[in-house]
């Protein structure tokens, strides 16, 4: 470009003479190289990099360019269409939206073909002294692009390759969309503010030995995805990679994520015609182009696991190639026409998006909310040799994700959990490593082999709302050391677990769904009990900072002081007094699996010091996970929260409007009957209700916490626990709906 005018030994702005070198590089036949010699070269408006041409520096240390300061700065930075390069360069940025860009239309004929490499990227458009007033307009634009943020690199179509990089940015690290044959390979990537990285609809990529990071204190990881009209993304090789200091959103070093679904349903018939099974629905379903190549998997009934693409349909008849030779299927079934029989009236089948064939080897993840989450659909998954460090650990979890969305074929091997604490949402946890699936999904015939789980993680087996929404599980050969439990049961049918070993575990098995059900038992024998079945009145002390629980069962009920929690003259005698900084938790057995209630009353006193933001009143739950019961003070109101046994919160969540008065004492009872409904009562009187007929509610093994919620503040946010502030006293729970005179009579004042 020095023949063009470009210096890189003056201040001079440079654009004109670099793009028109690149201009007259498209009169040149095959391909063109635009070099930039040693130096600085300084643009303030955005190049474009033409086809079949390479934008080539001296080296990265050795040319640089630097894009000027705007208040208004282009889509990107540095922009080609497709067939062209970037080498041996150094870009510095401050305020942009995209950094480097490619046409992102995935269409082969006019995106894809690009090859970065060597190429160091400094995109900071916080840089310098903004005012925090800037540095919130600049946030808000960002999140206009996505919701990490602009992309540092935003690249589709097929033959991308991004290698020896070194790219930090202010969003997004790196954006693929539809890229077909990529190589991600030896860069370190830096996510920015709530960035992250993301493969969209993309196949048969190949991503090793890259560094990820979480270059701010809310930065996230990154995705393997199927949004908005892409339905499949498949054939990923992950190896070799390191991700770290993963603190905002859900914290994931790696997902799966794609929401939705075409149908969920019975099957009509099924037939083998010109080399693709045709089947054909039961119900209508609406199909759009974009569902050809999603999945179709038998989730229920007979023929359960099978799974197939999508080819075409018209109509109720589906037209998919399954995942199996046509041959050994028909040996299977036993016959050439055997086809016909695979699917009879009790099969449920789903179409929905696909990901497949994604495999995970010796990778390193710290400090994040899970290393490895299939989250929905995965089919066919290897994770294996992989290790982490204060992470959530690796699990599958079939959901109903806006569509139904299978867990089917995944193999976990030889993976390490080498430090299992996790510290998400505002707690400390542990790890897990786990075959999850919530109904109507269902995670089928996963294995788990040789994984070694050093300290503070289990094993998990989960099913919520039906037992077979995990079915054909084998954990064998595992080693789970220095754990509260090495394997945890939670439903599950076809569950095999043998030759694991377990050092210094509090308990080696647990199953929780056997626990709950014994618990129940005993809750019945008692008939239906006048008297609560916990009490927490908190004036007698126990040992070792706790107090004392009383129950009418026989439960173990001490509730341990955390943090700043202490105890301070109440409504009658002592009651809890919290300051925001901690609360009482009920962490027994006879807690954990007891207060798992079906028909049930949940009741206090309380005077808050704060009634605006969300902050918890009595929850059992200690993070983000399913609970069935939850209740906060919210924005001057009641609220009463509680999860579903599918695991869905929308059926039990409601509220009442502002009642609570800010230092001043309330009654407060929820009346909980399943399935049927639940009131609110405030002062004695009916506060709010809501109607939840034929809706089962959710278990867990959560200890109760007394002045505490997964998340809350002022304003309320999800990524914040919500922390109570005031008095809390005479907290009872029954184990049956109280009456309406019951709860008044409760509520008189002594």
């Amino acid at each position: 470009a020095a023949g063009f005018g470009a210096d890189g030994a003056d201040a001079a702005d440079d654009t004109a003479a670099i793009q028109a070198a690149l201009d007259e590089a498209t009169k040149a036949p095959g391909v063109a190289v635009v070099s930039l010699a040693r130096g600085r070269y300084f643009i303030s408006a955005p190049l474009r990099i033409p086809p079949f041409t390479m934008l080539r520096g001296a080296a990265t240390h050795l040319t640089a360019i630097c894009a000027s300061e705007t208040d208004d700065p282009p889509e990107a930075w540095l922009q080609g269409s497709h067939h062209f390069a970037l080498m041996d360069l150094s870009l510095f940025v401050t305020n942009h939206r995209h950094v480097i860009a490619a046409d992102m239309s995935g269409d082969p004929a006019r995106a894809g073909h690009v090859a970065i490499r060597r190429l160091c990227v400094r995109a900071d458009l916080y840089r310098g002294h903004l005012e925090p007033k800037q540095v919130a307009e600049r946030f808000e634009k960002s999140l206009q692009l996505s919701t990490g943020g602009g992309d540092t690199l935003r690249l589709s179509g097929p033959d991308v390759v991004v290698a020896d990089c070194d790219i930090y940015g202010s969003g997004r690290s790196l954006f693929f969309h539809r890229v077909l044959g990529g190589l991600v390979a030896g860069n370190h990537l830096y996510n920015g503010r709530w960035g992250w990285y993301n493969f969209n609809g993309c196949n048969d990529i190949v991503i090793v030995d890259n560094a990820i990071t979480g270059a701010d204190l809310m930065s996230t990881g990154g995705s393997y995805s199927a949004y908005g009209p892409e339905t499949d993304t498949v054939n990923f090789y992950t190896a070799g990679n390191r991700y770290e200091l993963m603190h905002g959103w859900d914290r994931e070093a790696f997902t799966s994520d794609a929401g939705g679904g075409a149908y969920a349903g019975k099957v009509a018939a099924v037939r083998w015609t010109e080399g693709l099974l045709e089947v054909v629905l039961a119900d209508e379903a609406t199909l759009e182009e974009r569902w050809k190549g999603s999945l179709l998997a038998a989730v229920g009934g007979r023929g359960r696991g099978f799974v197939a693409q999508v080819v075409d349909f018209e109509g109720r008849t589906v037209r998919v190639k399954p995942f199996i030779s046509p041959g050994i299927a028909n040996a299977a079934l036993s016959s050439p026409d055997a086809w016909t029989s695979l699917f009879d009236d009790t099969t449920r089948v789903t179409i929905t998006q696909l990901h497949r064939r994604y495999i995970f080897y010796d990778n390193e993840t710290y400090d994040a909310g899970i290393a490895v989450q299939y989250f929905g659909t995965s089919v066919e998954h290897v994770c294996a040799q992989n290790r982490s460090w204060r992470s959530g650990g690796y699990h599958g979890w079939a959901l109903d994700y806006y569509g139904v969305q299978p867990v089917i074929d995944c193999q976990w091997f030889g993976n390490e959990i080498v430090e299992g604490n996790s510290w998400g949402a505002g707690i400390l946890g542990p790890s897990h490593l786990a075959a999850m699936g919530f109904a109507p999904s269902v995670n089928l015939n996963s294995v788990f082999r040789g994984n070694h789980l050093h300290n503070n993680a289990s094993l998990e087996v989960l099913a919520q709302g039906d037992p077979a929404a995990v079915e054909n599980v084998v954990m064998e050969g595992n080693v789970v050391e220095k754990a509260d439990a090495g394997l945890r049961v939670q439903g599950g049918v076809g569950v095999l677990y043998r030759n694991n070993k377990f050092v210094d575990c509090l308990r080696e098995v647990e199953d929780i769904a056997r626990r709950l059900e014994e618990y129940r038992r005993k809750i019945a024998a008692a008939g239906r009990q006048k008297e609560p079945v916990a009490v927490w009145s908190f004036d007698e002390l126990g040992p070792a900072g706790t107090v004392v629980g009383s129950s009418s069962v026989d439960f173990n009920l001490p509730a341990a002081l955390r943090g700043t929690a202490t105890l301070a003259e109440g409504l009658r005698g002592q009651a809890l007094k919290l300051d925001g900084g901690g609360y009482a938790e009920v962490a027994t057995d006879d807690a954990r699996y007891g207060l798992n209630l079906t028909n049930f009353t949940v009741a206090a006193w309380v005077r808050p010091e704060v009634v605006q933001g969300r902050w918890g009143i009595i929850t059992k739950r200690t993070g983000h996970a399913a609970a069935p019961f939850v209740v906060c003070v919210q924005n001057g109101g009641l609220t009463f929260e509680a999860c579903d046994a599918q695991g869905q919160w929308s059926s039990y969540n409601f509220g009442g409007p502002q009642a609570l008065t800010a230092g001043q004492w309330h009654h407060v009872a929820a009346v909980v009957e399943e399935g049927k409904r639940v009131t609110l009562y405030l002062d004695g009187k009916e506060y709010a209700a809501r109607e939840v007929p034929g809706v089962p509610l959710a278990t867990n093994d959560h200890p109760l916490r007394i002045g505490w919620e997964a998340w809350g503040g002022d304003p309320p946010d999800g990524s914040t626990p919500g922390p109570f502030r005031g008095l809390i006293d005479e907290v009872k729970i029954w184990a049956r709906p109280l009456s309406a005179d019951e709860i008044a009579a409760e509520a008189a004042r002594p």
